[in-house]
């Protein structure tokens, strides 16, 4: 996205670049910082920066100053790189009591998760996974059992998840149930475990 107008080798290129990519740079920091912080964050903008000149630094800075967060690694990443957000669940295995939540980062865009948990009993769970380098995490929606887990290194491509019921108690596993996160492959962000035993030793 920070790569000059004229230097573009197609139209094509430049449009995705500059408009669809814009979009989804504004789509994913809905999922990363959650709706309110969002609005809040473009509403301060306006207020301290219209009728001015801001740098892609000021508005991050915004956004920094309302979350809380650190974003500076999430512009970075949608400026000046093509890399791309792949997730995956790769398995659900038991240790005694606990359940052993495994996931891979594919891609090299790293970013939070928002895990969905179904269980056998018909309650859910969300899990919000934050990367570290975030240091701290988004607020969860009002209604929603939300539980902020132990944070993601950037550096490590697999993360396991610890939840203290039985595997055998969990019906499915989904990154993202909302289709907000940009995954270039949503195919392997779902697990039933109900209609694929093997993932579950427990069974």
């Amino acid at each position: 996205m920070s790569k000059m107008a004229d230097h573009f080798n197609t139209n094509y290129a430049y449009s995705a670049a500059s408009y669809s990519k814009g979009g989804v740079f504004l789509g994913q920091l809905e999922y990363v910082l959650g709706r309110e912080n969002l609005d809040k964050s473009l509403l301060r903008y306006f207020d301290e920066w219209s009728f001015k000149h801001p740098t892609p630094d000021a508005f991050i800075h915004v956004l920094e100053k309302v979350s809380g967060l650190e974003l500076k690694w999430y512009l970075s990443y949608m400026l000046n790189t093509t890399e791309v957000i792949d997730y995956a669940i790769k398995g659900v295995e038991s240790e005694g009591d606990q359940a052993l939540i495994n996931l891979e980062r594919i891609g090299n865009f790293p970013m939070p998760i928002d895990l969905y948990i179904t269980y056998t009993d018909g309650t859910t769970e969300l899990v919000n996974i934050p990367l570290r380098m975030m240091r701290g995490a988004k607020p969860g929606p009002d209604g929603v059992d939300f539980t902020v887990a132990e944070d993601w290194p950037w550096t490590n491509p697999e993360y396991t998840l610890t939840i203290d019921r039985n595997a055998g108690e969990i019906e499915r596993v989904e990154i993202d149930s909302t289709k907000r996160l940009a995954d270039v492959n949503p195919d392997n962000n779902f697990l039933n475990l109900t209609e694929d035993p093997e993932s579950n030793p427990s069974n």
